[in-house]
């Protein structure tokens, strides 16, 4: 897995992810580190890449599952979804202040460049095939 954000460089500490296969269901586990420097975040979408499977093209699935640590805004729900025709995850969540519960998260929001940011995530989809 990798993250993807236009603009944006990336310097990691750790990434690991694993992915199992059941029919057409895709159980996914990533979790990606940021060194604590090397990094250059923008305002621009916060995806995780490198899903092995397409996801099904009607299909949006939510992440069971995400933890974060060390960002530079203070969130109080993070998430995590799958678009229909996909192999990215989208980050989501909301601050105290916030007037929707789905908005796109910047990578210089969610992430601290100086902070070994982190970011774990689980999700469960539907593949293609």
């Amino acid at each position: 897995p990798a993250f993807s954000c236009s603009g944006c460089t990336f310097s990691y500490f750790a990434r690991a992810g694993n992915a199992i296969k059941i029919g057409k269901l895709v159980y996914v586990n990533a979790v990606l580190i940021l060194n604590n420097s090397g990094n250059t975040l923008t305002a621009n979408a916060l995806t995780i890449t490198g899903l092995p499977y397409q996801s099904f093209a009607t299909s949006y699935t939510n992440c069971s599952s995400v933890s974060w640590f060390a960002s530079t805004t203070s969130y109080v729900q993070v998430n995590a979804g799958i678009s229909g025709s996909s192999t990215a995850i989208a980050i989501y969540g909301n601050t105290v202040a916030s007037t929707s519960s789905v908005n796109t998260l910047n990578g210089n929001a969610i992430l601290h460049a100086t902070n070994s940011s982190q970011i774990q995530v689980s999700c469960v989809y539907e593949a293609v095939n």
